[in-house]
């Protein structure tokens, strides 16, 4: 693994990433709202996966997204696989 993350890290982390690539603040994105309630698309999906394989040197399944729609869930599932 590249780099380790706690999850609150991971949290942030994606928080930055997804408000980066979604023009919101970080902070008006809720850990616990639901993925389609962000307003969460495929694009902005497949772009966070592409960069948490990066840092975290592991392979994503896409699914994690559906399985997990929430971005605590989501971190938290990350967590056990890394």
């Amino acid at each position: 693994m590249a780099k380790s993350f706690t999850e609150e890290q991971l949290i942030n982390f994606c928080r930055e990433e997804l408000g980066m690539m979604m023009g919101i603040a970080p902070e008006s994105i809720g850990i616990d709202a639901n993925f389609e309630d962000l307003r969460l698309n495929s694009i902005h999906a497949m772009q966070l996966l592409d960069e948490l394989e990066d840092r975290l040197g592991i392979s994503i399944s896409p699914i994690i997204f559906w399985e997990n729609p929430t971005l605590r869930l989501f971190c938290k599932s990350i967590l056990q696989q890394s």
